[in-house]
């Protein structure tokens, strides 16, 4: 229940990333600068920022901040609350994203056609470059996600359930893969094609709130398997 719990809470946040990130990306400004012949960058291509995040962040966490909150968690792990710190910024990176798909609608369109939207969509005024924001959040998000909980998989597992307990985090990728992809289909009167047409906002705040709700999943599973851990090792 714990990992079932936990992927599920950070995937509702990944997905949005995975999925919604490129497509809004391309109806904003893709313009390369300084290019003489109309080049345009790919949606995609902002997805750099993702690995970039994880590049930085992860010295600075391996060196300073983790040994800080261990010490402060008196020498254990803290899975609980660095979970909770990957959560807090993969929510801050979906929540800015909801926030530049309201100004990238107010923004004028251009004359120009998007390279990698749907056929004959314009593109916004708004700059594509504001997507490295939303992207690079969520990938400091990752390093206090997947990692903690790979960590807690295998430290908390007998020694012959140690690589099952691990390979069940990505079978629960995709099934939650395979959720958002419905969750995807219920919302495509609000998503469609022409993100002008519809409230793509919508999408990232309900991802936000299931996150939130499976995120207090996790925390009560948490808590009651460490619990009951306890109550074995004094017994």
């Amino acid at each position: 229940p714990v990992l079932f719990a936990a992927n599920l809470a950070f995937n509702s946040l990944y997905n949005s990333m995975q999925y919604w990130y490129q497509q809004q990306a391309c109806q904003m400004d893709l313009r390369m600068p300084f290019s003489t012949h109309g080049a345009q960058f790919a949606g995609s291509f902002f997805m750099i920022a993702d690995c970039l995040g994880i590049v930085v962040a992860t010295p600075a966490a391996v060196r300073w901040f983790n040994p800080m909150l261990e010490k402060a968690c008196g020498g254990s792990f803290c899975h609980g609350t660095k979970y909770g710190l990957g959560m807090l910024f993969g929510a801050s990176s979906v929540l800015t994203a909801a926030r530049l798909e309201v100004y990238r609608k107010r923004a004028p369109l251009l004359a120009l056609a998007s390279n990698c939207a749907p056929a004959g969509i314009q593109m916004t005024s708004l700059s594509a470059v504001y997507m490295i924001l939303p992207f690079f959040l969520m990938g400091i998000g990752e390093i206090y996600t997947q990692p903690v909980l790979m960590h807690f998989a295998y430290s908390r597992s007998p020694a012959s359930m140690r690589t099952l307990a691990s390979a069940a985090s990505l079978v629960i990728g995709a099934v939650s893969t395979a959720l958002f992809a419905a969750q995807i289909g219920a919302l495509s009167r609000y998503v469609p094609n022409d993100l002008n047409q519809g409230h793509l906002e919508y999408g990232y705040y309900l991802n936000i709130v299931n996150a939130a709700l499976l995120y207090g999943a996790f925390i009560y599973a948490l808590n009651s398997f460490e619990s009951t851990r306890s109550e074995s090792s004094s017994a």
